[in-house]
């Protein structure tokens, strides 16, 4: 039997191969050799079993390559069928950018791995290597939880447009405005900048989550004093801390003063008794309030500066909590909730441009 070297192997034959490592299989593989050899003791008659015993390998193992070399022509990998691909291009082609855009956008995909996935599995298009995906994809933006937004009827959009449209053009000087606020324990929303070579920043939280509920009033004048509430507000407790707060509430105008009550349309702000008390007891003057509407009442902005000084302070238990409340009610200024007031007007305008949106 006339014996051939290795490169007598036919031209037809291709030798595409790139060897990949894989811990688990390394005993069934072929080297580009011993393939080599293999096919040309094929071609000479060899049975496969002696073929497979000189190369020290099984004879099944052996069978299947021969078998895939007389049909394909070529030694290509063994795992190519498998979905392991080589390391892919560096570059993403126009098609490729843009088939990533057009998901995003559509979110039919939730992170790069997924884009990347995607790209791979479309036949006769170039493979690209994951990081290549991912730079691409934080190239457009970032992943983010979406905000929430109040979802409103076209009747309640109608009825903030035409509240808009009318006070539009009013100062607002001569109005309390009024509201609610919860304050809790282990609230903690303020960022912090996190060096990657280091541990995540953690904080302490506090057990149990306790919550306080405030009533509070601004105007263009100052502020009431704060109320602290026991449990939810119904039109009972509501009456009460009006009651409460009588005196302070008038020392605010000057006597035959004209001035207007507003607050939201909470069920226990709306009730016969409770309209009844304030008509009596306050002023019969209640500026009306759109439903779904915090956007218009600068209260909800102080609530917010509250929340954030309070948050600063990190109170431990609810006897801190309820002090940090208090020394935030006393930090804000009546500049801050004139700048509140004021830029109404400019809220106003923006609602009118979206149509009746929220705006926060």
């Amino acid at each position: 039997m006339q014996r051939r070297s290795f490169s007598q192997v036919p031209s037809e034959i291709s030798l595409n191969f790139t060897p990949i490592k894989d811990k688990k299989s390394h005993k069934e593989e072929l080297t580009l050799t011993q393939k080599a050899k293999a096919y040309l003791q094929k071609k000479d008659g060899r049975r496969i079993s002696d073929i497979a015993s000189s190369a020290k390998k099984q004879p099944e193992t052996m069978r299947k390559f021969l078998l895939r070399t007389n049909t394909t022509k070529s030694f290509e990998s063994q795992h190519e069928k498998k979905g392991r691909f080589p390391k892919g291009s560096t570059t993403l082609t126009d098609r490729q950018k843009g088939l990533l855009e057009k998901w995003l956008r559509e979110g039919d995909i939730r992170s790069s791995h997924e884009g990347w996935i995607r790209l791979s599995n479309i036949r006769n298009m170039r493979k690209v290597s994951f990081n290549v995906v991912n730079n691409y994809v934080k190239s457009l933006g970032q992943w983010r939880n979406p905000i929430l937004r109040t979802v409103l009827s076209f009747a309640n959009k109608e009825k903030r447009l035409n509240h808009c449209r009318k006070f539009l053009n009013r100062t607002f000087r001569n109005v309390l405005f009024t509201d609610e606020s919860v304050f809790q324990l282990n609230q903690n929303t303020l960022k912090v900048f996190w060096f990657r070579e280091n541990s995540p920043p953690t904080t302490i939280k506090y057990n149990p989550n306790y919550s306080l509920m405030v009533w509070g009033g601004v105007c263009f004048r100052g502020k009431t004093p704060l109320t602290f509430v026991e449990g939810w507000v119904n039109a009972e407790k509501y009456q009460a801390i009006l009651k409460e707060q009588k005196k302070s509430i008038k020392k605010m105008w000057r006597k035959g003063e004209t001035w207007h009550f507003q607050q939201d349309n909470a069920r226990c702000h709306t009730t016969k008794s409770s309209l009844d008390f304030i008509h009596r007891h306050l002023t019969k003057n209640i500026l009306p309030h759109p439903p779904q509407s915090p956007d218009l009442n600068p209260i909800e902005l102080v609530w917010v500066r509250m929340k954030r000084l309070v948050q600063l302070s990190r109170p431990r238990n609810k006897r801190e909590l309820r002090t940090s409340v208090e020394r935030a009610w006393k930090q804000i200024k009546v500049e801050f909730i004139r700048s509140c007031i004021g830029g109404l007007k400019k809220r106003m305008g923006k609602i009118i441009e979206k149509n009746g949106e929220v705006l926060y």
